[in-house]
C-alpha cells in the first residue's frame, strides 16, 4: 500500500502513528522546539490565570503566547532544505539517497538536529511514503528544497 501523505497534504494521515514521524520532522530544530515549549508553558500559565481570576484577557494572552512562539520557531529557525553549509541558506542539497546520506553524515555535513529528521524521512520512504521533500514552510513547491528518495 503506497501512502502519498506529504507535508503539503497533512489531512492524508490516517492515524497518529502515520502522523507522528512527520510531526517530529517538523520540530527537529532545537530552537523551534524550545520556543514551542516556552509558548506552551506560558499558555498553560495563562489558562491557570484565566481559571483563577475569571479575566477573559488571559485567553487571548494564552493564544498569543502559544501560537506566537510556534510561528516564530517555524518561520525564523527552519531552513530551505538540507544545507551543505549551515551558514549559507543557498547551499541546499537538492537530492539525498541513502548512499549520499551516509557519505554526508560521515563527512559531518549532516549532523545534530537534521539526523532524526532524515532518519525518520528514510523510514517513511521504506514503509511506502511516495516521496519526502524538505523545504521552508513559506516556500512550499519552490525551487529551493531537498528531495529524499531511495534510488539514484
Amino acid at each position: 500500500m503506497q501512502s502519498t501523505a506529504t507535508p503539503s497534504d497533512p489531512k492524508a494521515f490516517k492515524s497518529f502513528s502515520e502522523f507522528y514521524p512527520f510531526y517530529l520532522t517538523e520540530h527537529s530544530n532545537r530552537t523551534c522546539r524550545r520556543l514551542h515549549f516556552v509558548g506552551t508553558s506560558l499558555s498553560l500559565v495563562c489558562l491557570a490565570m484565566l481559571i483563577a481570576t475569571g479575566k477573559p484577557q488571559y485567553l487571548l494572552y494564552g493564544l498569543l503566547c502559544g501560537y506566537g512562539s510556534a510561528w516564530v520557531g517555524h518561520f525564523c529557525f527552519e531552513k530551505n532544505g538540507v544545507l551543505a553549509d549551515v551558514n549559507d541558506e543557498q547551499s541546499v542539497i537538492l537530492k539525498i539517497t541513502p548512499e549520499s546520506y551516509g557519505e554526508l553524515k560521515a563527512r559531518g555535513i549532516i549532523a545534530d538536529g537534521m539526523l532524526p529528521k532524515l532518519e525518520n524521512a528514510f523510514d517513511a520512504l521504506r514503509f511506502g511514503v511516495e516521496k519526502v521533500i524538505i523545504e521552508h514552510a513559506l516556500h512550499i513547491n519552490g525551487e529551493s528544497k531537498t528531495t529524499l528518495c531511495l534510488t539514484q
